[in-house]
């Protein structure tokens, strides 16, 4: 019986999820600030903008939601909501890892 009574949410996980919003507002703003300095100063072939862009908000969305999940699921106790925000970090990990991919094929 106790060990229904357990406390499973984490202070520290919670503590993240929140500086990651700061950190993601900051991020929103300092992205969109690079979209209008170059969609004025950069020669772009047609379409690569708007795929730019497309991809931003997709991101935006994608990342509000794995906030929302994570947050969601530690405060309720239930696994779903942490599995399922998991789930959505994949595709920032496959950015980080094509990022470096690229910088490197560049570098060398």
């Amino acid at each position: 019986m106790a060990a229904d009574l357990a406390v499973r949410s984490l202070l520290p996980l919670q503590i993240l999820l929140y500086l990651n919003q700061w950190y993601y507002i900051f991020w929103l703003i300092i992205e969109s600030l690079c979209f209008v300095f170059k969609g004025q100063t950069l020669p772009f072939a047609s379409g690569v903008l708007a795929g730019e862009i497309i991809l931003f908000i997709f991101l935006f969305f994608l990342d509000m939601f794995r906030i929302f999940f994570a947050t969601k699921g530690n405060l309720t106790e239930r696994i779903f909501g942490i599995v399922v925000s998991m789930i959505l970090t994949l595709p920032s990990i496959g950015g980080i890892y094509n990022d470096k991919i690229r910088t490197k094929f560049f570098f060398n």
